[in-house]
Formats: C-alpha cells, structure tokens, sequence
C-alpha cells in the first residue's frame, strides 16, 4: 500500500496527504489493495467526518493514466457501506 500511496502522490494528488486525512477523518484498511488491470487498483477507505457517529466504509477506484507526458490519477467512490466486511465483500463487485 505504501507503494500505491506513494505514486498517488507523485502525480500531484492530495488524496493521501495528512492534512487531508485529518481533515475527513479518513483511515485507510490495511490489505485492502487490488490490481483490477495493469493501472487501476481498488482500496477501501473509512472516513467518520465532521462528527458523524457513524464510519463509513467506501469502496474506491484509481485509475492511472499518461496526460501531456505526466501521469496523473483519478480517485471515484464506487461504493459506500456501513462495515469494513460488507465494502471488503463488495470491492470486486462489477468487475468482469
């Protein structure tokens, strides 16, 4: 994961930058990391923002791609979920 989150940054995104997490309150799950093809990944995120009693758990996709000579990223919520084992359940969901 340490990997992924690095080349996320080195395209300029601030996904995963701490201020970021902070700010949603975001946690990454461990092991969560899957190839779907050779530059797109699934991961789960866990935010509980602005006080909500409540931690969701989203199913995310990122997508990696070369724009004018520089790879960029882009990060789609695929799903949201109320328990860790229901996103990990659903993460491959759709995926043929």
């Amino acid at each position: 994961m340490d990997q992924f989150i690095a080349r996320v940054k080195r395209t300029g995104s601030h996904f995963f930058d701490r201020d970021t997490m902070k700010f949603w309150n975001s946690r990454v799950l461990p092991s969560s990391l899957t190839r779907v093809e050779a530059d797109r990944f699934r991961f789960i995120t866990s935010e509980q923002a602005f006080g909500d009693e409540q931690r969701l758990y989203a199913v995310r996709e990122a997508s990696f791609r070369i724009d004018d000579g520089a790879e960029r990223v882009t990060i789609t919520t695929i799903e949201r979920h109320t328990s860790a084992a229901r996103a990990r359940a659903h993460k491959l969901d759709g995926l043929s």
